[in-house]
């Protein structure tokens, strides 16, 4: 592309801003961006790699165990599906408010699968939810016909998140896929760009994720007499067999993806990437998985840093991919506003952390009881202080309308 060119594109992405700007610096946006995505494609993995795990058990149910770890599976999917779905919206709208030109831009140029998108979840997340109540003992093979719906279409809300990823950073050939041969096409049915290697990666990540799950599940419930050792050994085996081949998937696929990006040597949390992939191989491949017992937490909270890394080089290669075309997200202009972005941070770390950890908190002492729970002080407080900050969380943020609107109407 000549000088010229990539001057139009510059003044062309950078004009596409939203010309009020944002209320707080760009870096804490990106960074927020980049821990929710982190949280959000936990979950994911495990809605991906549990259906598929809870679909194969499901084949061999005949033995008890094996029908225990499918149904167990396909109720931590259902979990999963929320919680992926809840904590998607968060770096949705961190992306969409200093990469907005390029977010926009690629939604309308395949709208027709964006609006799909909803429906194909709503469908998908329906048939999981009869599977989950159908997935009993004696159970027909028929009902997997849920099950495997459910899967096709969460992959293939994968594949429409995928594709608009990839078409946002490709700018210079927007113009071309809108109007071929200068005729536009409105229709927003045609997909422009998708990356094999990318794609299997974080479906290999999905196997690796659930791996690491499991292994951590059969920790879980080693001091409850409900969960004998039989059932948390095929955990654990399974748990490392997945763990082992989701990370090579992911290495091959790495390997293969960022050998396609340009300059991308000068990337540094590419090679942390590589190198984390293969320092896992010879790990997991030079062990059992009987040594993985007792170890389960320590590789999961690995395996949540890991994610991290990965999502700190997918915006690496984001910004590797617009900033030579004259898009830096950090000098978005910035119109400060500390009291949204007060309210803002009040209402992720307080009302979020405090009722997250009042949840987990009671989850943790729940499920390592065996029949009724009875919660503790210290649970019992804690959901105490999480319903009292909601409250009062409510009540500001209706105060703080209502005194905006009057002053506004005076």
């Amino acid at each position: 592309m000549h000088t010229s060119s990539h001057a139009d594109l510059a003044s062309m992405l950078n004009v596409l801003r939203d010309p009020a700007g944002i209320p707080a610096p760009p870096a804490i946006f990106q960074w927020l961006m980049v821990l929710t995505w982190a949280m959000h494609i936990l979950f994911v993995n495990l809605v991906l790699g549990g259906a598929t795990l809870a679909i194969a058990s499901f084949y061999r149910r005949a033995d008890p165990l094996w029908g225990r770890l499918s149904r167990a599976m396909t109720q931590v999917t259902k979990i999963a599906l929320s919680l992926a779905i809840v904590l998607g919206v968060a770096p949705l709208l961190f992306t969409q408010v200093i990469y907005d030109p390029m977010w926009y831009a690629s939604n309308v140029l395949s709208a027709a699968w964006v609006m799909g998108f909803i429906y194909a979840l709503g469908l998908g997340y329906t048939c999981w939810f009869i599977f989950s109540f159908r997935n009993k003992e004696g159970a027909s093979s028929g009902e997997l016909v849920w099950a495997v719906a459910a899967v096709l279409l969460f992959a293939l809300n994968g594949f429409v998140m995928h594709v608009l990823s990839v078409q946002s950073i490709l700018p210079a050939k927007w113009l071309e896929w809108y109007a071929p041969q200068g005729v536009p096409d409105m229709s927003g049915l045609k997909v422009h760009a998708f990356s094999f290697p990318r794609f299997a990666f974080f479906f290999a990540a999905a196997v690796a994720g659930t791996g690491i799950f499991l292994l951590a599940y059969a920790d879980y419930f080693r001091t409850r007499n409900d969960f004998p050792p039989s059932y948390r050994e095929l955990c654990r085996r399974i748990g490392w067999q997945w763990a082992r081949w989701g990370f090579l998937g992911q290495a091959v696929f790495a390997l293969v993806w960022f050998a396609g990006i340009e300059k991308a040597g000068a990337h540094p949390f590419l090679w942390v990437v590589v190198i984390t992939l293969l320092g896992s191989l010879a790990f997991l491949w030079r062990r059992s998985a009987p040594a993985a017992a007792g170890k389960g937490y320590l590789f999961q909270g690995l395996f949540v840093v890991y994610t991290l890394i990965v999502g700190i080089a997918r915006e690496e290669i984001r910004l590797g991919a617009l900033l030579p075309l004259g898009y830096d997200p950090m000098t978005y202009k910035v119109n400060l506003d500390l009291a949204s972005t007060l309210l803002f941070f009040t209402t992720f770390l307080g009302v979020g952390g405090l009722a997250l950890g009042f949840l987990l908190a009671m989850l943790w002492q729940a499920g390592r009881v065996e029949g009724s729970y009875v919660a503790g002080k210290t649970v019992a407080r804690l959901s105490n202080a999480a319903l009292a900050i909601v409250l009062i969380w409510i009540s500001i943020f209706f105060a703080v309308g209502i005194s905006v609107w009057i002053r506004n109407f005076r």
